[in-house]
């Protein structure tokens, strides 16, 4: 029993569905004509739509303009990270990192209307769908912002994606260049050498000093040595210590130890230290009185037959000459040299007067070849020898010490 009601409702269910088939074959053959609603309602929708359309088309294009400008700054800010990379980047950094960023943020530019497109077709698309005039503007003005929507995260993502490029970039390592070597300091050489010392005129013994500058004040080497060009005149040290040795003149010398040709000179002139007459003449007269026995007084001794004898018979006299101013100390003048004791008389005086080298004179008042003449250095006097008419003069000069 079952099984035969199963069976009549799906024969029922199979009778139904022919039915509604057939009905859809003749309902497609057959178009029914537009009724004046349908034909009305047709024209509203293509205004309705172009209105769409129109506002589409206005709320589009700023965005455009918004994105144009977008880009224009994403530009410049791209064009600001190559600037700043192509100071940091070493020279022969290679250029192809550069490429690849101009057409990356190139490329994300470029992409931004192809979003704006899908945006507004995808408007058009809604607004076509939808069947009621009412609510064809506010699907336009959802799908502007949406539009706005997707423009602005364009923008974002391509700052982003600049930024990203940006931040990633790896800057090459730049070597850090070796320090400069401080050049040595360049020695200071000697140019002149010049003394404050003027010429010298020093007596035998007498002492001096000399001075050296050496120029410039900050040469490396201001050593000086000191020299003479005669060691017999004057000697020096090499601390400037002068001595006069002996009469003349010599030259001393300062000259640079690091440069021979610069030196300084003075002149030194060297003269005999002045001596004092050494004048024994009244001593000898004195001596003659008091040791011999002569006869005499005052500045004089004699020798004769007796004290009040005529002057003509006085055998020798010796007197002292200083009082004459002539620098002679002793005159002695012998009359008759055959009267015993005046030989012996007259070579004593000579010894008195010339201990060392009187006997030079003695030998040459016994020389009958010799009429007379100077000798020079006896003792440090000098004695002139004159043969007169009345006998033989002998003066001997004072000695100067």
């Amino acid at each position: 029993m079952k099984f035969s009601k199963s069976k009549k409702i799906t024969i029922a269910s199979i009778i139904s569905i022919a039915f509604i088939t057939i009905a859809l074959i003749i309902a497609s053959q057959s178009k029914t004509p537009q009724t004046e609603e349908e034909k009305v309602e047709e024209p509203i929708t293509e205004i309705v739509e172009a209105e769409k359309d129109e506002v589409l088309e206005e709320e589009v294009e700023p965005e455009t303009e918004e994105v144009t400008e977008e880009k224009t700054e994403t530009e410049e800010v791209v064009e600001e990270v190559k600037e700043e990379d192509s100071v940091e980047k070493p020279q022969n950094a290679p250029e192809t990192s550069k490429n690849e960023s101009e057409t990356n943020n190139t490329t994300q530019v470029e992409t931004k209307p192809q979003s704006l497109q899908n945006s507004s077709n995808s408007t058009t698309t809604n607004q076509s769908s939808n069947s009621t005039t009412t609510s064809k503007p506010s699907s336009a003005v959802n799908n502007s912002s949406s539009s706005s929507s997707n423009s602005s995260n364009s923008t974002s993502s391509s700052n982003n994606s600049s930024n990203s490029n940006t931040t990633t970039q790896t800057k090459p390592e730049t070597s850090t260049p070796a320090p400069v070597p401080t050049p040595e300091p360049q020695p200071v050489k000697v140019t002149g050498v010049t003394t404050s010392t003027a010429n010298l005129t020093l007596e035998i013994g007498g002492t001096g000093k000399m001075t050296a500058t050496v120029s410039p004040s900050n040469a490396d080497n201001k050593a000086v040595t000191f020299s003479s060009s005669n060691t017999a005149v004057a000697t020096v040290d090499q601390s400037g210590n002068i001595v006069a040795k002996g009469s003349g003149t010599a030259y001393i010398t300062a000259t640079s130890k690091e440069n021979s040709k610069m030196s300084a000179s003075i002149v030194v002139t060297v003269k005999e230290k002045p001596k004092t007459a050494v004048y024994t003449g009244d001593s000898i007269v004195a001596r003659l009185r008091n040791e011999k026995g002569w006869y005499g007084s005052g500045t004089y001794a004699y020798l004769a037959p007796s004290e009040n004898s005529a002057a003509e018979l006085t055998y020798v006299e010796v007197s002292s000459a200083k009082s004459t101013g002539t620098g002679i100390d002793t005159r002695i003048t012998v009359y008759n040299s055959q009267v015993d004791g005046v030989v012996s008389g007259v070579e004593q005086v000579i010894r008195w007067i010339m201990p060392n080298q009187g006997q030079q004179v003695i030998n040459k008042l016994h020389d009958s070849s010799y009429y007379g003449g100077t000798l020079e250095g006896i003792d440090g006097r000098k004695v002139v020898i004159s043969l007169k008419n009345y006998g033989i003069v002998i003066d001997i000069y004072a000695k100067y010490e």
